[in-house]
């Protein structure tokens, strides 16, 4: 049977762990940036990362681009990546990086009806004890204690709520742009659909930039303590993440890879916490074991409906 058929799965498990590490750097950031500039600058520094492999190795693929999928590029460049990125670094300026990335945990509802209706999907029956499993984990994870409320504050700071809600709009758009993207890479190489979605997101911004007078303190910028978070950023949660998430996105259906996206948002909220020297109480270690448990049971059952595991002949 071979290692092969599980490339598509880890794929998709490094790319959201390398997700995951997307909220810790996004504050280091926010310490001297705007989210519209934070999103301007890790864009461009994921542009020109991409850029010179584009042109060398798939600039044919450009003559291939018809109406629709003009539709679809804009999707994941305008939604998925400047507005779903500015929504969730503002959330993340509001309520921290944690509780902002729990918020993703409900990205599966969206993806399902977004690919129910648009690439035609059809589900079994366990998806759907799965995902009220998800959304009992999500309430779980969400309001125990980690040396105080995982949302704490909301009370005394309005700006929590706003923050909640920030999160939960990137999460819808997040969830259409994986469907988007899924259509996409039926007929463009990994590097072409993030070299447009890069780009539309790139030029959106800067014009967001222009249009409010955002400032850009290049000396500030251009510091250890900005610069190294904006790379990180651009090169390794943005392109290398989304590079080989596509590798499992290409050839799993968007409803079975949502899933296993789960562990973006899991390892997201635990990240900050243990960085920051928090505590993770019984509680919420028991919702992550009995998450990591429903998505094991959909990946048994559903995996091997997605890739086929042939036997070697003898």
């Amino acid at each position: 049977m071979g290692f092969r058929p599980f490339i598509p799965g880890f794929a998709i498990v490094l790319g959201s762990l390398l997700f995951a590490t997307d909220a810790i750097f996004r504050e280091k950031a926010l310490v001297a940036l705007d989210p519209q500039a934070v999103g301007f600058l890790e864009h461009g520094i994921a542009l020109l990362f991409l850029l010179p492999w584009v042109f060398a190795r798939r600039r044919s693929e450009f003559r291939m681009i018809g109406k629709r999928d003009i539709a679809l590029f804009f999707a994941i460049g305008l939604g998925g990546s400047a507005l779903g990125n500015t929504f969730f670094t503002m959330a993340v300026e509001k309520i921290g990086g944690g509780p902002a990335t729990l918020f993703t945990m409900l990205q599966p509802v969206f993806v399902l009806g977004f690919a129910w209706v648009f690439l035609k999907e059809r589900f079994s029956n366990i998806f759907v004890p799965c995902a009220i499993w998800v959304v009992a984990n999500m309430i779980l994870l969400s309001f125990t204690q980690t040396g105080g409320p995982a949302f704490s504050g909301v009370d005394e700071n309005p700006e929590a709520v706003k923050g909640m809600i920030y999160a939960f709009v990137a999460t819808v758009i997040w969830g259409g742009s994986t469907v988007a993207g899924k259509a996409l890479l039926a007929r463009y190489h990994n590097s072409v659909v993030l070299f447009w979605r890069w780009a539309i997101a790139f030029v959106f911004l800067g014009g967001v930039i222009a249009v409010k007078g955002v400032s850009l303190p290049w000396s500030r910028i251009l510091s250890t303590d900005i610069l190294l978070p904006l790379l990180y950023l651009g090169i390794v949660a943005q392109t290398t993440a989304y590079w080989i998430y596509y590798v499992g996105l290409r050839k799993l259906p968007a409803s079975l890879a949502t899933f296993i996206e789960l562990l973006y948002p899991l390892a997201g909220m635990f990240i900050p916490i243990i960085a920051k020297g928090q505590s993770v109480t019984p509680l919420q270690g028991f919702a992550s074991i009995t998450l990591l448990i429903a998505i094991s049971l959909l990946l048994g059952v559903e995996y091997p409906r997605a890739v086929p595991f042939r036997k070697k002949s003898r």
